[in-house]
């Protein structure tokens, strides 16, 4: 009989030392153990950027959009009136007008608007500005007319003399509106300009002159 048959071996793995730990629970995968991890809070500054709004631009019939002319409302209100030298021929700074004293601030438009289409007639330049509305924008409209209001009507079927201006004439003219023209920020008047029979007039935009509107075509508004 061996004698060692009678000696108790440990089992495998087996520690003389007492238990440390109780049987742990099943562990967490690492991965969910991220994902389980407290999220991290991050606060962001919010920058709001509030850019301006401007007023409705109509550009006359015919005349180029402010899209064709590489402009925006925006710099016809930021953009500095540039400042126009009056012309060596021009005789007829007589015919002008200003608001009197008897009409009141509901003919006037303000002179901001006013300018804003000053700097659209001076992008204008060698255009042909006629006798019909050319620029409405905010409180403004500014117009073509007929220092004569064609009242010379034989009652024959004739068609009316129309007269025009190059519109930097027409700006021009405008020039000396908002200059002279303009009480505590309210602008209305007219001036001839051109040398001939054109007038400009800068009123509040709900002014309806009682004149003919020159009917030519779109096509004739450019001078080649």
């Amino acid at each position: 009989m061996n004698p060692l048959n009678n000696v108790e071996y440990p089992l495998p793995f087996q520690s003389s030392l007492p238990p440390i730990l109780p049987k742990l629970q099943p562990q967490i995968p690492v991965t969910k153990m991220f994902k389980m991890a407290p999220s991290r809070i991050f606060v962001a500054t919010m920058i709001v950027v509030v850019s301006a709004s401007y007023p409705e631009f109509t550009p006359g019939k015919g005349l180029p959009s402010l899209e064709e002319l590489g402009l925006t409302s925006e710099q016809l209100f930021t953009t500095p009136p540039p400042a126009l030298a009056t012309r060596v021929d021009d005789k007829y700074t007589q015919h002008t007008r200003c608001r009197s004293s008897s009409e009141g601030s509901e003919y006037a438009a303000n002179v901001d608007d006013v300018i804003a289409c000053y700097n659209y007639l001076v992008a204008l330049g060698d255009y042909t500005c006629r006798e019909r509305e050319l620029c409405r924008i905010g409180s403004a409209k500014i117009s073509g007319l007929n220092k004569n209001g064609h009242r010379a009507n034989l009652g024959w079927d004739v068609p009316y003399v129309f007269s025009t201006a190059k519109c930097w004439d027409a700006a021009l003219g405008l020039q000396w509106i908002f200059t002279n023209c303009n009480e505590g920020g309210k602008v209305m008047g007219y001036k001839e300009v051109g040398g001939g029979e054109y007038l400009i007039a800068a009123t509040r935009s709900n002014i309806v002159f009682a004149a003919v509107v020159d009917p030519r075509p779109v096509d004739l508004w450019k001078i080649s």
